[in-house]
């Protein structure tokens, strides 16, 4: 493990080499949205004001380096968000109107039904309906059993908050529910 001083976290060493070379990527567009990949050690969303310690945020980078009608929306247009160490794809709209809709479909993903989820069939994403579902991939270090889950919270921190915390107790209006299964030993 390297410790990051930017971050404060203790990061594998070639995560850490990644991170302090990588920037955000565009990698796939459509005529009102587009997809970007978030490298780790990035934060989503612009913090509370005065706790913007670094300029790894994705949300300026969009406004100061992508050119469109999204830097004037909320966050910039960024309808979902990743933790600051976890890479991937963010979904970023380029109106209003599509902001509100992906923003709407991608929090109404059935996540307690796993009858059409793409990490157990090979299926599309989409189960038919308009809303849109999320996969992770993770790299872990030891023995999982083959597959599992587990259930969680998901509730906003504080009223118009970008951020969520995660418990173990909750409304079942915010009840998520993860399913794994090992891909590769």
């Amino acid at each position: 493990l390297d410790f990051c001083q930017e971050t404060g976290h203790f990061l594998p060493v070639f995560i850490r080499k990644l991170s302090s070379s990588t920037a955000p990527q565009i990698i796939h567009e459509q005529q009102n949205w587009f997809v970007i990949n978030k490298p780790c050690c990035w934060h989503t969303c612009e913090l509370a004001p005065g706790r913007n310690s670094h300029n790894r945020i994705v949300e300026t980078w969009l406004r100061t380096s992508v050119e469109g009608q999204h830097v004037s929306l909320p966050q910039a247009g960024l309808v979902n968000r990743l933790d600051e160490l976890t890479s991937g794809c963010v979904l970023v709209a380029k109106d209003m109107v599509t902001w509100e809709r992906l923003r709407r479909s991608i929090s109404s993903f059935p996540s307690s039904d796993t009858s059409k989820h793409p990490a157990f069939e090979d299926d599309e994403i989409n189960d038919g309906e308009s809303n849109i579902g999320k996969v992770y991939l993770a790299l872990t270090d030891g023995q999982l059993p083959s597959t599992g889950s587990f259930r969680a919270y998901f509730a906003g921190r504080r009223r118009h908050s970008p951020k969520v915390t995660v418990s173990r107790q909750g409304a079942a209006a915010h009840l998520g529910v993860c399913h794994w299964r090992v891909v590769a030993r």
